[in-house]
């Protein structure tokens, strides 16, 4: 088992630093560097280079729960929220946010759009027999509400990952946008069996997709991270070595040929980084 801790204790005297990311979530590679994203930040990402951390504010947007990120050049990536309603069950337009930046050393928004609307009628149109469609509208996340919590891009399309809902099979959902610099189009869904737990995150790698699984509400007991063919839809566990001793990740970064880059998701300090590297 290797671990290597990467998000450690840099120097407040040295470097503009957070040496804590609360409630981390999303996070993606652009340019070399690492770019992370937080639960509850409405306006700000992490930035890291090297050892340098830095939360870096984002001017001419506010959004809340930015739950993943996706790299689409050395320039750019996208960010999305969960487009679900609070835990408290009302509705934001700031949860239901896909947006395009740009990023030249600080990040600017490019585009933005709201996706709920079309999501929830696609979801009824192509998986309505297989889903409470009223729960997925009016439950908060943690009781069945649309939340999407993985995306990354691959090819010309944007695939989006949902920690809920789940199939009444037990299965989780992947949708699939077409031209997502444009003009984001839901065109076509798939199913995977990920043993009734939901899609915590996404990468690429390859001609392949990397999907971190969990739980489909906020009752998190074991991770698996899988590899899954998005045209034959074939899945094949990924055995990472060290990744059944991570704490609770949120998403995954492939950093080279032969490492990946973990985020952890954590309210307040913890034993184990945020960001943590793993070798295979």
């Amino acid at each position: 088992m290797k671990f290597l801790f990467l998000a450690v204790l840099f120097s407040s005297s040295l470097f503009a630093a957070e040496e804590f990311i609360p409630e981390a979530s999303g996070s993606t590679m652009v340019g070399g560097t690492l770019i992370i994203s937080g639960d509850e930040e409405p306006k700000a990402l992490w930035l890291r280079k090297e050892n340098t951390l830095v939360k870096s504010k984002v001017n001419g947007a506010t959004w809340d729960d930015m739950e993943a990120l996706a790299t689409l050049d050395s320039k750019q990536f996208y960010g999305i929220t969960s487009h679900s309603l609070t835990k408290k069950g009302k509705q934001k337009p700031e949860r239901e946010q896909l947006f395009l930046f740009s990023f030249d050393g600080k990040v600017t928004v490019q585009k933005s759009w709201s996706l709920r609307n079309s999501i929830l009628a696609f979801l009824e149109k192509n998986y309505g027999s297989v889903l409470n469609m009223d729960e997925v509208r009016n439950a908060s996340p943690d009781d069945g509400g649309l939340n999407i919590e993985g995306m990354t891009y691959l090819g010309t399309k944007l695939y989006l990952g949902l920690r809920s809902p789940i199939t009444s099979s037990g299965q989780a959902i992947v949708l699939v946008l077409s031209q997502p610099e444009t003009n984001p189009t839901l065109s076509e869904a798939f199913t995977v069996n990920l043993g009734e737990k939901g899609i915590r995150g996404l990468e690429t790698s390859s001609d392949k997709l990397v999907v971190l699984s969990g739980s489909k509400n906020d009752v998190d007991e074991k991770f698996g991270i899988h590899l899954l063919n998005p045209i034959t839809r074939a899945l094949s566990l990924w055995r990472v070595p060290g990744f059944e001793g991570l704490i609770r990740p949120e998403s995954v970064v492939l950093e080279s040929d032969r490492s990946l880059l973990f985020v952890q998701d954590f309210e307040e300090v913890q034993n184990q980084e945020v960001i943590v590297q793993l070798s295979f």
